[in-house]
């Protein structure tokens, strides 16, 4: 969407304030040219929240005659359609977490939105108010006006570079929480930084399972749940972009029958669903649902990785490449690696504490993602010992680093640990503590993080996962 901007603001910087509300300039006929800053809005809305370009019309009238003003074609009679032009509106019109109104339509330097017979003006001299619109109904297309400076990508949220996951739409995090009463609930972090609120997703699916494990992962823009059942099989349901689900359906009747499954782990390897079980803390499994709903045989990876005995907990990240890397805690206190490679052959396992020259004790639940081709790993050591490590491409590891260490934190005794990284290149974990509420931390791209933050809680956590589109 462009090359670098002059004056941007460099990787590690500080977020600069978000932008004044811009002076309405009476538009005129100019030359036939589409402004930069409305075309790279224009790619992102489509690329990220899908519809049509209906074009930024130059030479048209009001806005559009000067390239500055743009039309997301988008039904408001398709609910889906309508879903997703409300997900960027109320993106785009959020009061952040500083509580500064219309945060990052002010960063965008947008001046007007026209959208189902409503328009908002945010120019610096009205009143910044939904109101009836008489002209065009706009039933089939959302009007965004921008200012000049926005227009010109002069505003705050093009001089960031990179921008924070939050300053996207839809680019928040999908959490889903269940509780020791058998719960299983499902959060929405939005762009904004603020939280949707928990959803019952056993009413919502009619499930009558119990969660004994869950796991997600953003597939095609779709989240994939997983739940390891105290029924001992294990479930499958997918949120789709609209924010309906399916119903949760019995993985084990396509993989095959394997018995009691303690902790589950999934994650996205182009485009298809990895999967892995373990069996009585005993047998490590893996399985893969391809794009057409297909499912492999669930299979011991122990035959090709080693032996193991005695697992605790796993956590898995998918690259881009093709590869599938995972890491497992036993009992008696190791924690190990494994990578799939392209071929579909597995390493040997690998001490990732003799990797990290850091050995802070047994790990107990662990949480993984991947960044940029290296995987980030979350590992739960203990009361405010929850410690972070990165593995690189070429092999070599990080020393395992406590987070609370990192952001003054205070986390407590955890039940469960999760993590999932953005395209941004920052990384966002979750603590669920055996008190109740659930925590929040990112990591920077420049290695920073931020205090935890509370999610809020739908009764006493028992495991977590974050997925992020």
């Amino acid at each position: 969407m462009g090359g670098a901007l002059a004056g941007a603001v460099p990787a590690g910087a500080a977020v600069p304030p978000v932008d004044s509300y811009q002076s309405y300039v009476r538009p005129q006929c100019r030359p036939h040219v589409e402004q930069p800053g409305v075309m790279e809005f224009r790619d992102m809305i489509i690329s990220r929240m899908g519809g049509h370009n209906d074009g930024i019309h130059a030479c048209t009238g009001h806005e559009h005659g000067e390239g500055r003003a743009w039309d997301w074609r988008m039904s408001a009679a398709n609910p889906g359609d309508a879903k997703k032009v409300q997900d960027v509106l109320d993106w785009l019109l959020a009061t952040d977490l500083d509580g500064t109104p219309h945060a990052m339509a002010r960063r965008l330097g947008i001046g007007n939105i026209i959208w189902n017979r409503r328009s908002i003006s945010l120019w610096s001299h009205e009143n910044k108010v939904w109101g009836p619109y008489d002209g065009e109904p706009h039933t089939d297309h959302v009007h965004f006006a921008f200012s000049w400076p926005g227009a010109r990508r002069e505003t705050s949220w093009f001089r960031a570079a990179p921008k924070p996951a939050e300053w996207y739409p839809n680019g928040g995090a999908q959490v889903l929480v269940s509780t020791t009463s058998g719960g299983l609930f499902h959060n929405v972090r939005f762009g904004t930084g603020a939280w949707q609120g928990f959803d019952d997703v056993k009413r919502r699916t009619k499930a009558v399972l119990t969660p004994v494990d869950v796991a997600s992962a953003m597939v095609g823009g779709e989240q994939h749940a997983l739940v390891a059942g105290a029924d001992t099989e294990l479930w499958h349901a997918i949120r789709r972009s609209d924010g309906s689900w399916t119903p949760f359906g019995n993985v084990e009747d396509f993989a095959g029958e394997v018995g009691y499954i303690s902790r589950v782990t999934a994650a996205d390897v182009q485009g298809a669903l990895h999967v892995v079980a373990v069996v009585g803390g005993e047998h490590v499994l893996h399985t893969v649902r391809s794009p057409n709903g297909a499912w492999t045989p669930l299979h011991n990876l122990e035959v090709f990785a080693g032996q193991v005995s005695g697992v605790v907990d796993v956590a898995a990240a998918g690259f881009a490449n093709g590869e599938f890397q995972l890491s497992i805690s036993l009992t008696d206190g190791r924690l190990l690696h494994t990578l799939r490679r392209i071929d579909g052959s597995w390493t040997a396992w690998g001490d990732v504490e003799a990797a990290t020259h850091t050995n802070p004790g047994a790990p107990r639940s662990l949480a993984a993602t991947s960044i940029d081709g290296t995987m980030h790993l979350v590992a739960d050591y203990g009361p405010n010992d929850i410690r972070h490590t990165v593995r690189y491409t070429h092999g070599g590891w990080e020393p395992l680093r406590n987070i609370n260490q990192e952001n003054q934190g205070n986390t407590g005794v955890l039940a469960d640990v999760a993590a999932s990284g953005s395209t941004n290149g920052e990384l966002q974990v979750l603590a669920a503590t055996s008190s109740g509420p659930v925590w929040h931390a990112i990591r920077r791209t420049n290695g920073s993080w931020t205090w935890w933050g509370d999610t809020g809680t739908p009764g006493r956590g028992s495991r977590v996962s974050i997925a992020i589109h």
